[in-house]
């Protein structure tokens, strides 16, 4: 079993629908929302490496108000103890840890406050 803590990034002023819609999904949890209802914090249950990323992809395709996921934490633990016990190859943990890191290169790059501030002068 894998648990992460995660956060939604979503359109602004529609936190409500998605946290109707995620009712949808027993695999997520709602946790709590940023202030200005930009970021709701989740957890989402999944099976192993695979079912996590299809269920973020499902997740994602049926509530189009979500722009991102980001996973602030994983707990693998179990899937550690598995690999341990010969249970899962070890191929197939280095196989999920490349994941779908080729796709980091589209996430968009947050601005240190000073470069804000000096592009807007």
């Amino acid at each position: 079993m894998i648990v992460t803590g995660s956060a939604l990034f979503i359109q602004a002023g529609m936190w409500e629908t998605v946290l109707a819609r995620l009712k949808e999904f027993p695999e997520v949890t709602y946790q709590a929302r940023s202030d200005s209802g930009a970021e709701l914090i989740v957890n989402f249950e999944a099976d192993d490496h695979a079912a996590l990323e299809a269920l973020c992809d499902r997740v994602k395709h049926a509530i189009p108000e979500i722009i991102e996921i980001a996973h602030m934490y994983i707990n693998f633990e179990e899937e550690i103890e598995k690999i341990a016990a010969g249970a899962i190859p070890m191929s197939a943990l280095e196989e999920a840890s490349t994941g779908n890191l080729s796709d980091a290169s589209s996430l968009p790059v947050a601005q240190r406050p000073d470069e804000t501030e000096a592009e807007s002068s």
